[in-house]
């Protein structure tokens, strides 16, 4: 049943009979309201005698998409469906624009189970380009074109090209000055979207095809197309690893931990058959390893679900995983609450109540326990990390069906978390802003991106870190991006190719090592060296253990014609701090202007490093950059 004119729908036919195939309905009316609806199928009798609930059809789209909703298994998503559903068998689902009214009457049939209101996300990891402020057809996505004509190299596992989220559907040639190889064998090899492809381990003509994931995850993330569109059916509120039959009530709860030994605390031996049948279980999650796969021991063991305990250094930081029986993750402080009650109980019980995913929190962004952390330790004078962006729980293409893991004929989607989540994020907005200003320089793009950084939450509280402490920069850099911000920097701290291969010979490289980055002759010895601390970076780290130190800066006007900065401090304890000069004025475009930041210890501290910040205010424009200075490293 297809229904395409609503002028002619009939509501009482949209209880559909089992057999009935699954389509997206459209119409101009704005009081429709596009809807899913799901229905329990009418049951029949069997030879024996017995009720059995029909199945569906073999080859339908929604035989094909997955596992019963009562599972908490990964869901599969076609190649061939544009949308992506949650996993349902023996659950016919059908959606359309409805009216209150025909709602209502819908509500009313026999059968029904329940109606969900649905809404149009963008694939694109799905809540991250809402999170940094980019909305398809509005601002600085648009003014971008969406990046369009912007070449961006992935070094990576390799891809699969012909994964849904790399369609060229409505994309332009490559550009002309694209002059790479593509290795990719027909009938999956390159076009519009993925226009190379190159091995570079092993036999060099083999086609990089991804047999690990990692590669395809990452340029999803950073290339995907936006117009390709997900239901809120489970990403708003109703996730398919969301189990629909636990049990709301209290069930025994027990930490298997008769031994004390490392395994048995984290729940990844065997031994716990008989302990845990029927039983919520306590796991403490280890600091690295599995964690979906400390769910199956307790399974496969006979538990009922598990709570998974942070480690004490993951604090807060929480994964959405596909977990295997009904299961939480918890942070650190609530285990040890759990931990306390569970001592002082004769019968400990726990419930799981699953309320879905939900959105909305303000103390966002956090930087989460496996972010990486400065300083750098081949150059302490240069602020790492540079920036963070999204990286946790982030939804993107998958080489193969995730249930069975290799076959590949069945490429879906999957949630991973790490910094490799959070590249691509800052690799697609360096492309955007590429788009809206191919002149510049990737420093000048790096530093657009640093100097417009937010280093506060929703809430307009300090970013904090895994332990809900105010994050240094050493864990959050020069802060969180910002693309809207970034497209229009106002000033950028420019580096020239030959500024860099001053930096390297600086650090004590070898003209050889030089040489692996250049790709041309150097000889260090004819070079002018370039300190760690004066190289023109969008942040200043400087070492101070007594007495005083200057740097030198010069920014680049980008923010068009004339415009007055004046310099705002924020010192770091214990240290005096002073700009020369304290005002600059541009009179046009790609002016250069240079300043000189004077440090002096004023009282020793306990602290390694103290922090502040450097801003350079107009009436438009806010160029912050982060100052540290330690006793700690060498100059």
């Amino acid at each position: 049943m297809q229904i395409t004119n609503l002028d002619t729908f009939d509501p009482n036919l949209f209880i559909t009979p089992a057999s009935a195939d699954l389509h997206f309905f459209s119409s101009s009316s704005v009081s429709l309201k596009q809807t899913l609806v799901l229905r329990r199928p009418k049951p029949t009798l069997s030879s024996s005698g017995s009720l059995k609930t029909p199945p569906s059809p073999a080859g339908q789209r929604i035989s094909k998409v997955g596992t019963d909703l009562s599972c908490q298994t990964p869901r599969k998503v076609p190649v061939g469906v544009p949308a992506l559903y949650p996993s349902i068998q023996r659950r016919p689902l059908v959606a359309g624009n409805l009216t209150d009214d025909e709602l209502k009457n819908v509500e009313a049939k026999e059968g029904f189970l329940k109606a969900y209101p649905d809404q149009v996300l963008p694939l694109l990891t799905t809540h991250t380009p809402t999170f940094l402020g980019l909305q398809e057809g509005n601002g600085y996505w648009k003014g971008s074109d969406y990046g369009r004509g912007v070449i961006i190299g992935m070094l990576d596992s390799g891809i699969v090209p012909d994964h849904p989220s790399f369609n060229d559907k409505g994309m332009p040639p490559p550009p002309s000055k694209w002059k790479g190889a593509c290795n990719f064998k027909k009938p999956t090899g390159c076009n519009k979207k993925v226009i190379g492809g190159q091995a570079f381990d092993g036999d060099k003509s083999e086609p990089p095809m991804d047999d690990h994931g990692h590669g395809t995850h990452t340029a999803s993330t950073a290339l995907a197309i936006y117009k390709r569109w997900l239901p809120a059916f489970w990403v708003n509120g109703e996730s398919v690893f969301q189990p629909k039959n636990f049990t709301s009530e209290a069930l025994p709860l027990v930490r298997p931990n008769g031994s004390g030994s490392l395994y048995q605390t984290n729940c990844l031996t065997p031994a716990m058959n008989g302990i845990v049948n029927g039983k919520i279980v306590m796991c403490e999650r280890p600091e690295s390893g599995p964690r979906v796969e400390i769910g199956s021991t307790v399974k496969d063991s006979g538990g009922a679900g598990m709570i998974l305990i942070n480690a004490e250094q993951d604090g807060y930081t929480t994964l959405a995983e596909a977990h295997v029986l009904p299961a939480s993750h918890i942070s650190y402080n609530d285990g040890q609450k759990i931990f306390a009650y569970f001592k002082s109980s004769d019968k400990p019980t726990a419930s799981l109540i699953f309320k879905g995913t939900i959105l909305g929190n303000t103390s966002a962004p956090t930087v989460a326990s496996f972010s990486s952390r400065g300083p750098s330790l081949a150059s302490p004078l240069v602020l790492k990390p540079d920036i963070i962006g999204p990286g946790v729980s982030v939804l993107a293409g998958w080489p193969s069906d995730v249930e069975t893991s290799h076959d590949q004929s069945n490429p879906t989607f999957n949630i991973l978390s790490g910094t490799s989540m959070s590249t691509p994020h800052l690799s697609g907005i360096a492309a955007l802003v590429k788009g809206m200003h191919p002149e510049w320089s990737p420093a000048a793009i790096k530093s657009a991106i640093m100097t417009t950084s937010n280093i506060a939450c929703n809430d307009g509280k300090p970013v904090m870190n895994e332990l809900h402490e105010p994050a240094t920069y050493y864990k959050m850099g020069a802060g969180h991006v910002n693309p809207e911000k970034a497209s229009d920097p106002g000033l950028v701290y420019d580096i020239s190719a030959d500024d860099y291969v001053g930096f390297l010979c600086g650090l004590g490289y070898y003209d050889k090592d030089v040489e692996a980055v250049t790709r041309r002759k150097v000889k260090c010895a004819d070079v002018a060296k370039v300190n760690q601390s004066q190289l023109n970076y969008p942040s200043i780290t400087v070492y101070l253990l007594s007495g005083e130190k200057t740097v030198t800066r010069t920014v680049t006007n980008v923010g068009g014609g004339k415009e007055k900065y004046e310099v705002k401090l924020d010192v770091p304890k214990g240290v005096e701090v002073s700009v020369d000069p304290e005002v600059l004025e541009f009179d046009e475009v790609n002016e250069k202007k240079s300043f000189v930041v004077s440090f002096k210890k004023k009282e020793e501290g306990e602290d390694d490093f103290v922090e502040g910040e450097m801003k350079w205010v107009s009436d438009k424009h806010v160029v912050r950059s982060p100052i540290i200075v330690t006793k700690d490293i060498y100059d």
